[in-house]
């Protein structure tokens, strides 16, 4: 489909919403927010307007603050007292707090081409046990780290890779994860379903690398997912289905697990899912919980602000289907 073509699409599905969603983000967002707008859904990567934004990124204060912590070994200090811990546990807290700003800087906009962000990936990568692929902590640490990696699309790299095999190693025969640590008391590991939000959590790593996603193990994560969209939880980590609401996604802990039906629909939209009923039913209820003002909340019901980052990815994922609604169209003239 022609460039041409798929804006028609994105546009005829814009003039259904609730209020224009790119008119409130060109003159309300922040610049990381209007960045991601401009190359992921305008795709107007030569414009004045997008070199503008790229240039004043270069001095963007948020991002410069959380470069300038950083210390000299690449490391970011940890921000809680440690004096009384074990150097295994400092080890976690250390790797949790590379995590986190790493994750938090690439929605700032930084890239790998950074000296700094460089330095922290390489400190993120040492924290790896080499002999069993897996990072420190417990397995949605792991999945979050995952993540990281993939998304400066480190998934070739050696380190990488082994975290990456270290999940599909430890895929379960329903297609899904889980950490029994996480299991309510009494239940059976063997017998119990895995966890929805670790499993959506890894499948997001995965959808993000060309090679991983290609796996066998991927569709059946996907096909996990679909069978238990809108259930509540077989776990301890975010039990009611009401998660399944909680749009916008955190840096630390359980917020880290967030992102609903639309970070599913977003894992879609890089595996290249196929345009389905059950892909319909998801895209029919995101349209249906747009705000007055052109956003989609973090939290569906409970918020009436909307989120810029939440309302790019939605649309991020509504450009990607709309294409496909384009060439179904297309075919059938």
């Amino acid at each position: 489909m022609s460039r041409e073509a798929e804006n028609i699409s994105f546009q005829e599905w814009m003039r259904g919403l609730r209020a224009n969603p790119v008119r409130a983000l060109k003159n309300q967002a922040d610049l990381p927010e209007r960045f991601f707008l401009y190359r992921d859904v305008l795709r107007d990567n030569y414009s004045d307007v997008y070199e503008g934004i790229k240039k004043n990124l270069r001095k963007y204060r948020p991002r410069r603050m959380l470069m300038q912590q950083q210390m000299e070994d690449g490391n970011w200090p940890v921000v809680v007292a440690t004096k009384k811990l074990s150097p295994e546990q400092i080890q976690i807290l250390q790797f949790l707090r590379q995590t986190e700003i790493l994750h938090r800087l690439h929605d700032l906009t930084a890239t790998l081409s950074q000296e700094r962000v460089k330095l922290g990936i390489i400190q993120l990568l040492k924290n790896l046990d080499e002999a069993t692929g897996a990072f420190p902590g417990n397995l949605p640490q792991h999945a979050h780290a995952l993540l990281v990696t993939a998304l400066y699309r480190l998934d070739s790299n050696p380190i990488a890779k082994q975290a990456f095999l270290y999940v599909f190693h430890n895929q379960r025969p329903d297609g899904g994860w889980i950490d029994p640590a996480y299991l309510p008391k009494n239940a059976d590991p063997e017998k119990a379903s895995s966890c929805i939000w670790t499993t959506m959590l890894i499948t997001h790593a995965i959808s993000l690398s060309p090679t991983m996603r290609k796996r066998a193990g991927a569709k059946r994560a996907v096909e996990f997912l679909f069978s238990h969209f809108l259930e509540g939880n077989s776990t301890t980590l975010l039990q009611d289905a009401s998660a399944w609401d909680l749009l916008g996604y955190g840096y630390t802990g359980i917020g880290s697990l967030h992102g609903g039906t639309l970070r599913f629909l977003e894992i879609l939209t890089l595996m290249e899912w196929p345009l389905e009923k059950r892909v319909w039913k998801l895209l029919d209820w995101l349209k249906s919980v747009q705000l007055a003002d052109g956003y989609w909340p973090a939290v569906v019901k409970n918020s009436q602000s909307g989120d810029p980052l939440v309302t790019v990815s939605v649309l991020r994922v509504m450009k990607y289907f709309t294409s496909l609604m384009g060439l179904e169209r297309d075919e059938d003239e």
